[in-house]
């Protein structure tokens, strides 16, 4: 994993105050990597370049957006080396933050956002693309798992990209989630620009993305559209875990990894 080289520094720093979120707690090591929250602005610039290079394939580019400042940015890799995996959290306490977060630019989260409860928004997940995601991806989860029980968030919500804003490309994985993993009829968040309904159910076994197939292992659902994100050139699945309802058995793994 030493092979990732340094970052270019992006030519937009994220600045603005801490995240309005618990504080992360002690870093977790596990393998030769370490899990924790980024600290200084030159960590964040770093995690902001390897967003950079997984978003826009570039790491001198600029994914830096208004959501950063209010987010907390997990922070993966060997100890005093470049980072190799990031993904951003935030907290809403309350209706109108949902409804001002980054899922909300795709979807009418009108109906959600009156649900009761708190609820934590991951996104922008990056993972450097010479290291291997299977370790990575298991911290990414502990992080995710550590902040869902200190904000005691009552869902999780977000967007999971699907590469190409040609939902033709993806009919496998569309059909899938159509027959399996619709949201309640009630809870279905309409998007807010260009879409396309998911196809016609079908009979498939498709390849999943990683944080796709885990937030479906915790019982979560897909909304019965996708977004076109012409900018990332995606197609975008607006998705929802409600912790109360996870499976037992998800739930306890939830619980081991955030006590980590």
């Amino acid at each position: 994993m030493s092979s990732a080289r340094p970052y270019a520094r992006p030519h937009v720093r994220p600045r603005g105050p801490r995240p309005a979120l618990p504080g992360f707690g002690p870093p977790v090591h596990r393998q030769g990597l370490i899990l924790r929250a980024a600290g200084t602005e030159d960590e964040r610039a770093q995690l902001m370049a390897l967003r950079a290079l997984t978003y826009r394939g570039d790491a001198r580019a600029c994914d830096t957006d208004d959501h950063d400042p209010g987010c907390l940015h997990l922070w993966i890799g060997p100890p005093g080396e470049a980072p190799l995996a990031t993904m951003r959290l935030r907290h809403h306490g309350d209706a109108a933050s949902v409804m001002a977060g980054y899922t909300a630019r795709f979807f009418d989260l009108g109906a959600l956002a009156r649900l009761p409860g708190p609820v934590l928004e991951p996104g922008r997940l990056a993972l450097h693309p010479a290291a291997p995601a299977a370790g990575l991806m298991r911290l990414i989860w502990t992080g995710i798992a550590r902040m869902v029980m200190r904000t005691g968030a009552a869902r999780l919500i977000g967007c999971t990209s699907l590469p190409g804003a040609v939902p033709a490309r993806h009919t496998p994985i569309l059909s899938h989630l159509a027959r399996h993993h619709l949201a309640p009829t009630g809870l279905r968040p309409s998007p807010l620009g260009a879409s396309a309904p998911l196809p016609r159910p079908a009979e498939t076994t498709p390849t999943l993305p990683p944080i796709l197939r885990f937030y479906l292992s915790l019982g979560g659902w897909v909304s019965d559209r996708v977004a076109l994100d012409h900018d990332l050139d995606t197609c975008v699945l607006f998705t929802c875990v409600e912790t109360a309802a996870m499976p037992p058995a998800q739930a306890r793994l939830m619980q081991a990894l955030a006590a980590h």
